[in-house]
């Protein structure tokens, strides 16, 4: 059995950078209603600061919306506050073995959700993100290389990293892909 050792709590932003800057976290378990921080917000400072840090959201806000955009920005598990310890405590040991691990309530919230997640290890940047809209607005390659003021061989790169990551075969497919896992929306 898993021993867990609890660092320390936090309530406000001064809080969490005293806690970053002292000790090294494994596993941050963090609310999305802090009364001087964002959720989106501590996330950041989190990836930031402790960048190995795994990131498990523990909340009663269970919106698709906020859902989906907490996985967009890479945390690695989401836990209801109506779940059990024990499944608390399964999230923890599956994100520590490199998973990501999201509840049976978050899960039946929105399937589709959580096809995004499972391309966790081949996350998406921003850049692939902004050239997915453009494709989306049905941008030429000279024009998103113009909007992004990059050249026609990066918007090029881009793409092949995108197809490869989404694992699509043209542009129809990374729309569809990008579709069906909440990457853009119609």
């Amino acid at each position: 059995q898993r021993k867990y050792n609890i660092k320390g709590g936090a309530k406000t932003k001064k809080e969490v950078h005293k806690i970053l800057e002292k000790q090294n976290i494994d596993v941050a378990i963090i609310d999305l209603s802090l009364p001087d921080l964002e959720g989106t917000e501590l996330l950041e400072i989190i990836k930031k600061k402790a960048s190995q840090c795994k990131t498990i959201v523990f909340s009663m806000n269970n919106s698709q919306w906020v859902i989906s955009e907490m996985i967009m920005k890479g945390i690695d598990g989401f836990v209801s506050k109506t779940s059990s310890f024990n499944e608390l405590k399964t999230a923890i040991d599956e994100v520590m073995k490199e998973n990501t691990y999201f509840c049976s309530t978050i899960k039946n919230i929105s399937p589709s959700l959580f096809r995004f997640a499972e391309f966790q290890d081949n996350k998406l940047t921003k850049r692939e993100k902004q050239v997915i809209q453009l494709i989306y607005h049905e941008y030429k390659t000279s024009q998103i290389a113009d909007t992004l003021n990059i050249s026609n061989n990066t918007v090029e790169t881009h793409r092949k990293n995108i197809m490869q990551k989404l694992q699509a075969s043209n542009s129809v497919g990374i729309i569809k892909k990008a579709i069906k896992l909440g990457i853009i929306e119609i």
